[in-house]
């Protein structure tokens, strides 16, 4: 099932969970009940929040922000991060909400990379958000803390996995670019190699 529909099937399928446990718990009062009623408003409001966060991301990065700033630059620490935690193996496993905003046949590299930058300002402001279940202690209780923080830590490690596999995306295509700009440089700087290509552009894929 595409990520998408499974998202809205998930959201539908919450909200008559939640009634159902709500009419059943007011019938029965039971304890047990209570609890996993909690439980699934945690989870719808985990995927609501979500919803409305990408959207307030998508209005943030309507242009693309500068790449060179400490939150989208690239750190030192990061490939080796990335080898360590094996993302290479698993990145393909995980969901897409839209796949077509990174298909190489229908985009250019420059507007997947803004697909990617929007996709990692939305997961960054999901594992803000997803914290912010944590108030409804004032709502229930302080005594369902463990529920809200669980459910939060869970929520925020699977975004930041995304924000992950978008920056390793992301560095992997600047490095295309940029292996591309000095194959040009080195080739209009250099008259032997233009001699050599005899005087063709040079338009193959430089990566072989």
């Amino acid at each position: 099932m595409p990520a998408k529909k499974l998202f809205y099937s998930s959201i539908i399928i919450l909200f008559l969970l939640c009634g159902l446990f709500f009419y059943t718990y007011n019938h029965t009062e039971s304890t047990f009940l209570y609890y996993v009623l909690i439980s699934f408003v945690t989870f719808l409001y985990h995927l609501l929040i979500r919803f409305f966060l990408g959207g307030i991301g998508n209005l943030l990065t309507i242009k693309l922000p500068n790449l060179n700033s400490f939150l989208f630059k690239k750190h030192s620490w990061e490939d080796s991060f990335y080898k360590k935690i094996k993302l290479k193996k698993w990145k393909h496993k995980q969901l897409t909400f839209d796949p077509s905003a990174f298909d190489f046949n229908i985009h250019s590299l420059q507007e997947i990379k803004h697909s990617m930058v929007k996709s990692e300002v939305v997961h960054i402001l999901c594992i803000i958000g997803s914290f912010s279940s944590i108030f409804f202690c004032y709502i229930t209780g302080w005594n369902h803390l463990c529920i809200f923080l669980i459910t939060a830590l869970f929520a925020s490690l699977f975004d930041l996995s995304l924000v992950f596999t978008q920056r390793y995306n992301r560095f992997r295509i600047e490095r295309y670019e940029l292996m591309k700009e000095n194959v040009a440089w080195s080739y209009w700087t250099h008259p032997h190699m233009q001699a050599s290509a005899g005087g063709s552009t040079v338009t193959g894929d430089t990566t072989a």
